[in-house]
């Protein structure tokens, strides 16, 4: 992944593809992590706001207001 971007990947359910079988999710999210992407699993946002290049969720319950 390119130096100095942040790759978050927000899924209400609680594995990555959550139509996959949970063996064969559970490498992909290993794999999702060792590159730096940050998966937060089995949350929602209710919405989200666009400023420039960066993009923030409004109402995840998952961490604070950014």
């Amino acid at each position: 992944m390119p130096s100095g971007k942040k790759v978050s990947v927000i899924e209400l359910q609680p594995q990555a593809l959550p139509r996959l079988d949970a063996e064969m999710a559970q490498p992909l999210e290993y794999a999702l992590r060792e590159k730096g992407v940050e998966l937060i699993l089995g949350d929602g946002i209710d919405g989200c706001e666009a400023n420039g290049r960066e993009v923030s969720t409004t109402d995840c319950s998952c961490r604070s207001p950014s």
